[in-house]
Parts: structure tokens; C-alpha cells; sequence
């Protein structure tokens, strides 16, 4: 006799150990498939690798997903990133189930494309300058831009006063409903008004000449030579208007309201680009000090062209000379205001063999899978796969006599294909 598998509860037997992963949507606005998630777990301990390459992302038990830790295993704080597979209607819960598996100790390879996870992402480690998702255009030879070390560098090296910019190929999403992050540092040498401007968005409809006939400036994070910051973006009527810290302010570049702080020339900056929309705001953020600007209408960046948001800019001139600057990684995703929540339930483990779900495997596990095959309608095993030991997809009595075998040390076959594990 044999019980066919009915829809199994667990994803893969090489992995032991999984928790559900808990999804609410604390938004007035539905959250949609696709979108970047975030999950903050410990991978600490043994139970998972170092390099966490058994961590593994599951939706529905079924659909492994990618996934990107945005700074890496073996922490108590670790990020993960993973896109959503479904709909989340407004200020509700997730009804379907996404599950973190691991506890394997030889694992393949896991899924981690970041096109799969965010809108854009780029963490230059392929050392190698991909101009079929960036475009440089240098207005003279020394303005270079190279890609090492996991770092792009746009450098100016010896010149005064002449201009360049890069700019990603993919247009910005048509939402206006988008965030950007850019981790960036900004060094240049002549201690004045650096007149560079690094993380910027366009209204341009033609990023081959932004700044100047092809549109204008609509916001962008400015350095100065001291360390200084100063965010500001340029209204309609081309003016420059600055944030003070507590509001925004209309100045010339001369005189303009700086960020307090010792924004240094030699660590990196997280800046930050939110839209929802109808408007955007700016964060700076350094360990132990931020700087977040309060919403700005995309009405007032109306340029000549449409006012929507087209085009992100990592760099646009160099006003000065010796001048370097140096991007991480730069990623786009999808942006609700109150973002999702998340949570780990509590952790579950598998065991071959334990059929009756007490974490141990032993004679009333035997009894447990014979009452199941003739005994109906006995509950099936706490996971059919840890009943159907063979693994050949069915329960029956091979897998019965499977067991006594492993229980009794005789000749056995391999539970779960692992070996015999009493």
C-alpha cells in the first residue's frame, strides 16, 4: 500500500532549519508585486554558513527567489533584500507564505541577481565600466571615469572650468513613485566652492545635454572643498534654493546656508532620493549624523520639457581642479511613503524520519508512518517528506522498512538521500 504526496510543507530536504517570514503592508496604498522588500535578520551561529550561501528565500515552498544582503552574513543585523511575488492590498498582511530557509552545510549556489530585486543596481565589483548602462560624456579629455576595486571613480585630474557628466541609460520609473540610494564619497583638493555636483535628477528629455539648452537642474547633493554639504534643487525659474537645516532657502551659491557637521572628504555618504509622486525630499546620512530635507512639489522643477523626473545623474561637472569622486553602488526601487514591515516567525526544523514531528527519530516514528498507510484517516507525517524517507515521492512500506533498517543498523537505504541519521 502507498499515500500518495499531498501538497508538501517543505521546500527541500538538504535544508533543516526555516522560519516564515511575516509581510504587512502599513500603507494607505497597495504595495505592489515586484516590489524590494526588506527582512533584518541574526545569521549568527553555526546554523548558518558564514558566507551565507544557504540562506535561501522561498515563496509559496515552491519558487526560490533572489535575494541580496545588503552588508553581508554573520551579523546580528543582517539585510536581505528580496522582490515581492504578489500584491499587498492597503494596511493588510500578507496572506501567502514566503519562508527563509537554511542549515545546510554544503549548499549550491544561491539566487542573488539584483536585477531581480530592485529596479536598479549597480555595485561596481565587475571592474569594469559597463557603458551599455551608463553613458560618460567628458567635455574635454580630462575628465575620466573608471571602474575598481568595487568603486567607480570620476576623476578631473589637472584642468579648471571644464564640465562632465554620467548618466544612467535607464530612464527613472514613470510612477514618480521611487527611491534612490547612492553611496558615495566626494574629495577634491582646492578648499572653496567645489561647483561640482554629484547625485542629481533631470527633467531633461535629452540627458545628452543636461544643464543646459537639453533642461535643468531639479536636485542634487552638493559638497563643498571643506567637507561641507549643501542640498538644494533649482526651481522653475532656474535659481538655486538650498536647505538650511530646518527649511529651504532661496541663495546665491556664494552665500548659501551650509549643513552643520564635519561632513569629512573621506568617508562614505549615503544619499538618498525620495519621491512619492507629487513631490521628493533629500537624505544624507553618515554614522551617528543625518540630514533629511522636508517635501518639495516636482511642479517647481518645470522645465521646458514635461517636469517629470527622467533621468539620475551621478555626476555631472567639475568646477575645480584634483577633484575625485567615488560611488560604492547605486540602486533604485520602488517607494511607498510608510514602507512594509517584516518579521521572522519562529524557527522549524526537519529531521528524515520524524515522522510524528517530535525532533527525534525512533521506533513510534515507524508506527507513526504504518498507522498512516493503514490507518486512514490518520494525519500524514508533520512533513510528508520526513515520512517518505526514500524520497521517491510516495509513502509506503519500502519507506517503513527503510527505517527499522537505519533504527537497527542493518543494511539501509539513504533516508532522505543524506544516509541512514538515527
Amino acid at each position: 500500500m502507498s499515500k500518495a504526496n499531498p501538497l508538501d510543507k517543505w521546500w527541500d530536504t538538504h535544508w533543516t532549519l526555516r522560519q516564515k517570514v511575516l509581510i504587512i503592508n502599513n500603507s494607505p496604498d497597495t504595495v505592489k508585486a515586484g516590489y524590494s522588500i526588506m527582512l533584518t535578520m541574526n545569521t549568527t551561529g553555526d546554523e548558518i554558513q558564514d558566507n551565507g550561501d544557504d540562506l535561501r528565500l522561498l515563496y509559496q515552498d515552491s519558487t526560490e527567489l533572489d535575494r541580496i544582503s545588503a552588508n553581508g552574513f554573520d551579523s546580528p543585523v543582517t539585510v536581505i533584500w528580496f522582490a515581492l511575488r504578489n500584491n499587498i492590498p492597503p494596511n493588510a498582511e500578507d496572506t501567502t507564505d514566503y519562508y527563509v530557509y537554511y542549515g545546510n552545510s554544503i549548499p549550491t549556489s544561491p539566487l542573488n541577481d539584483p536585477a531581480k530585486v530592485f529596479y536598479f543596481f549597480d555595485d561596481f565589483n565587475d571592474n569594469s565600466f559597463d557603458t551599455t548602462v551608463w553613458k560618460a560624456k567628458p567635455d574635454d579629455g580630462s575628465y575620466a571615469v573608471v571602474e575598481t576595486s568595487g568603486v567607480l571613480t570620476v576623476v578631473k585630474p589637472n584642468a579648471e572650468n571644464h564640465r562632465g557628466h554620467t548618466y544612467l541609460q535607464t530612464t527613472l520609473p514613470p510612477s514618480r513613485k521611487f527611491l534612490i540610494e547612492n553611496r558615495a564619497l566626494h574629495h577634491e583638493f582646492k578648499d572653496s566652492y567645489g561647483g561640482e555636483y554629484t547625485t542629481d535628477i533631470y527633467t531633461t528629455s535629452d540627458p545628452e545635454q543636461p544643464g543646459g539648452t537639453g533642461g535643468l537642474y531639479s536636485l542634487s547633493f552638493h559638497q563643498i572643498g571643506n567637507g561641507e554639504y549643501v542640498l538644494l534643487y533649482h526651481d522653475s525659474l532656474a535659481t538655486t534654493t538650498h536647505w538650511n537645516g530646518a527649511s529651504w532657502v532661496a541663495a546665491g551659491p556664494g552665500d548659501n546656508p551650509r549643513i552643520p557637521g564635519n561632513w569629512d572628504t573621506i568617508s562614505f555618504k549615503i544619499e538618498e532620493i525620495q519621491s512619492v509622486g507629487d513631490s521628493f525630499r533629500l537624505m544624507l546620512t553618515k554614522p551617528q549624523m543625518s540630514e533629511t530635507t522636508n517635501w518639495v512639489p516636482w511642479d517647481i522643477t518645470l522645465n521646458a520639457d514635461s517636469g517629470f523626473p527622467n533621468w539620475l545623474v551621478i555626476h555631472s561637472k567639475n568646477q575645480f581642479f584634483n577633484q575625485s569622486h567615488h560611488f560604492d553602488y547605486v540602486l533604485i526601487r520602488d517607494f511607498v511613503l510608510t514602507e512594509p514591515s517584516t518579521g521572522l516567525e519562529q524557527v522549524e526544523s526537519f529531521k528524515c524520519g520524524d515522522a510524528n514531528g517530535d525532533t527525534l527519530f525512533a521506533l513510534s516514528d515507524v508506527i507513526y508512518v504504518v498507522n498512516y498507510i493503514f490507518k486512514p484517516p490518520w494525519p500524514i507525517p508533520a512533513y510528508y517528506k520526513s515520512g517518505d524517507v526514500n524520497a521517491d515521492g510516495i509513502i509506503t512500506l519500502s519507506d517503513v522498512i527503510c527505517m527499522v533498517n537505519c533504527i537497527f543498523n542493518k543494511p539501509s537505504c539513504s533516508i532522505c538521500w543524506m544516509g541512514c541519521i538515527p
